[in-house]
């Protein structure tokens, strides 16, 4: 440890008690190296401070506490290194941390073994694997049971955040496999969240750069990720409120979705924007362009599956008309051939611009349909049902019933 210059005022320490008491501490330009050399059972801090002691065993008393009033430390520059484990490619390493310029400002600090409680009015740094915060306050508590932070705001080149988090760990080793061994409890107010931040942490999101708009109540792990009074915007037109549960984060097309929507509202392109995995390959997804001639869709109702395969049932709006749909889909990852299978009615919806064919007006239907192919305008679908309205070059005919196969 080294400091250009440290300043304590108002100090005073208590053997008995092991109580040290500081009114006001600053330091600049300070440097502290933390190393664990390869095999070896401690860090060089812990066998320094066994080093000064007496060697007596016997019982040491309570452990010490340190508490000060305030505190203001710039520049500061911490590492810490395990030789024993290998460094690894992308995101931060909790075996490996080098956080430089880093400034800390607070008061009632509270120091007991390796639990802190502070309450931080600023705190900025860089970190070796690229991630920069540049401001968090907040009321914060650290150790290796977890990091709680109430009433945090925080903000970095990307992102902007506020609200009351949680991470909960056995230990401080549970962080290298933050996606499925950190649990965490998150209630954001309206807040800018970036995928680039994220992956910082989660290594399997390298290359996914999404913003989005994020308010509600989420706990569970990244990989067990579970959300209550949600509200999330994205894109042009995005937005979804209601409740989420996604279980095989960060891998989208393993991931099982259930979807509670109050409201969702889209429209082709921001789905199209959506990168696919692994998201280093730049890849988006695949929508039929047909689509676009919905216009935005408004859907109310549920989803539960995976992006490739699942049922959805509800109400979807869009500049055709409406439709009631129980509908289960499934595409194929490597033909891209898919299967529509489910109820499908409407009171008057305008196929004609959705298969680009203008022979086609108004539809009422209450049909169940089996449709399969590469695209809307391509598919072969068996139908059975009623038609109580069908527009034909503008010539409206009533009174159909369906049963057989539509090319």
């Amino acid at each position: 440890f080294a400091a250009g210059r440290l300043k304590v005022d108002r100090w005073r320490v208590h053997p008995r008690s092991h109580h040290v008491s500081v009114g006001a501490l600053f330091m600049r330009d300070a440097r502290f190296r933390l190393d664990r050399p390869g095999g070896a059972a401690h860090s060089n801090l812990t066998d320094w401070i066994a080093a000064l002691g007496s060697g007596d065993t016997t019982a040491s008393g309570p452990p010490w506490v340190i508490q000060c009033r305030t505190f203001d430390i710039q520049r500061f520059h911490f590492s810490y290194d395990d030789h024993g484990e290998g460094q690894i490619p992308y995101g931060v390493d909790f075996d490996h941390v080098d956080v430089h310029h880093a400034d800390v400002r607070g008061r009632d600090l509270v120091v007991i073994d390796d639990s802190v409680r502070a309450q931080l009015d600023h705190v900025a740094f860089k970190e070796r694997s690229g991630l920069v915060l540049d401001h968090m306050d907040g009321n914060a508590q650290v150790s290796g049971r977890g990091i709680i932070v109430d009433g945090l705001q925080m903000v970095t080149p990307n992102s902007a955040v506020r609200g009351d988090l949680a991470f909960r760990t056995m230990d401080w080793s549970d962080y290298d496999r933050f996606t499925d061994a950190v649990d965490f409890d998150l209630a954001l107010d309206t807040s800018k969240v970036c995928s680039r931040d994220i992956a910082f942490f989660a290594p399997p999101l390298e290359g996914l750069d999404v913003t989005m708009e994020v308010r509600g109540d989420y706990h569970g792990t990244v990989a067990d990720l579970k959300g209550r009074n949600v509200d999330i915007g994205y894109g042009r037109e995005t937005r979804f409120t209601g409740s989420i549960e996604m279980n095989g984060l960060p891998v989208i097309a393993n991931t099982f979705i259930i979807l509670d929507i109050d409201r969702l509202t889209t429209v082709r392109s921001d789905i199209a924007s959506l990168p696919i995995a692994p998201f280093t390959s730049g890849e988006h997804m695949q929508v039929p362009a047909e689509l676009e001639a919905l216009g935005p869709i408004v859907f109310r109702g549920n989803f539960t599956g995976f992006i490739n395969s699942f049922t959805a049932f509800g109400r979807a709006s869009s500049d055709l008309g409406i439709l009631r749909a129980d509908i289960s889909f499934d595409r194929d990852t490597i033909s891209r051939v898919f299967e529509l299978e489910g109820e499908l009615a409407t009171d008057g919806f305008d196929p004609g611009p959705l298969l680009r064919d203008p022979t086609l007006g108004p539809i009422a239907c209450d049909l169940r349909l089996h449709a399969k192919g590469n695209d809307l305008a391509s598919m072969r679908a068996d139908l059975d049902g009623k038609v109580p309205m069908l527009t034909v070059n503008d010539h409206v005919v009533s009174g159909i019933r369906l049963n057989g196969r539509l090319e």
